[in-house]
């Protein structure tokens, strides 16, 4: 088993957290995990706990504003986590200890929701002007929803985890949290359009970066702003491999494998669901291949189309 991988593949395997690969890290040394903490240097950055809500394994990830090195490690931690196995919570402390820790924690989560609050309630929001404030009401009550019920599950996690009374926050510090962010609402109304225009230059140069990608030049792919995931098949000394816009790679006769399992699942009109029985590809599991034939493995979610695109490309079939 490979223990010094690429940088992008380092939060793949942290995040399916498979027995037979407990470690592994980055040849320049600034990434790393080991069970369930990843590290960036030497900061524990984000920590898999062994506690559940609603099904789903909860997260703790940094909101420490670092380095931007640590900080695309932060987000790349944050895409390869699958939404439906993971309930991440973004708070100062990823190993809480005390009571104050959780307490930080709790005040830190609403903090964020009395800004956004704040952002997504002022009528002169930029973005108000052209899509109305009637027609955003709905998505606006249901984001803030969302937050509040984001603290609120924190606050059960700490409770039932650690025995904790729940963080209420008082009436004061509501006052101090709404004073800071209506300071924040000007920024926030000034930056909006152009962090709008800056996202739409993104993309645009991200697309034409995923040609120059796909034709085998060694581009950085933004894999959060393209379409899904694209393939492409890379040279290596010791054999080719596929590769992934979101930057995981697998042995080139592992793909050729996986890809006649779903030619033969889709002939006799069957799917797969990992249930005991593991189709692997590389180091990673097979979860399932639905009733559209899209394959499923962590936070990979690749469509059938995709991949008939690529194995024509790559194989003629």
């Amino acid at each position: 088993m490979r223990h010094v991988v690429k940088t992008r593949q380092i939060v793949h395997l942290w995040a399916a957290q498979r027995p037979s690969q407990e470690w592994a890290r980055n040849a320049q040394r600034n990434l790393s995990y080991n069970g369930r903490v990843l590290r960036s240097y030497s900061t524990d950055v984000a920590r898999i706990t062994d506690y559940v809500i609603a099904g789903k394994t909860v997260v703790l990830i940094d909101n420490y504003k670092y380095s931007n090195t640590t900080s695309r490690h932060l987000h790349e931690a944050r895409s390869a986590l699958d939404s439906h196995v993971y309930f991440a919570f973004h708070v100062p402390f990823t190993n809480p200890r005390t009571s104050d820790d959780h307490k930080r924690n709790a005040e830190s989560l609403w903090d964020d929701y009395a800004a956004k609050k704040a952002w997504y309630t002022n009528k002169k929001r930029v973005w108000s002007s052209f899509r109305g404030v009637e027609a955003v009401t709905d998505d606006l009550q249901q984001t803030l929803q969302l937050h509040l019920d984001h603290f609120n599950a924190y606050n059960r996690y700490v409770w039932k985890k650690r025995g904790y009374k729940g963080f209420f926050i008082t009436d004061d510090t509501k006052d101090m949290l709404r004073v800071t962010a209506e300071k924040s609402v000007k920024y926030y109304a000034e930056s909006a359009a152009r962090e709008e225009k800056q996202r739409l230059a993104r993309i645009k140069a991200n697309r034409e970066n995923l040609v120059k990608w796909l034709d085998g030049e060694n581009v950085y792919i933004r894999s959060w702003d393209t379409d899904g995931v694209y393939l492409r098949l890379v040279p290596r000394a010791d054999g080719p491999i596929i590769q992934t816009t979101r930057g995981a790679e697998i042995p080139e006769g592992h793909g050729q494998r996986i890809w006649a399992f779903i030619q033969m699942l889709r002939e006799c009109g069957e799917t797969y669901q990992h249930n005991g029985h593991t189709q692997h590809v590389g180091q990673f599991r097979v979860d399932s291949i639905d009733e559209e034939y899209t394959l499923h493995a962590g936070c990979h979610h690749i469509s059938y189309s995709r991949m008939y695109e690529f194995a024509l490309k790559a194989w003629g079939e």
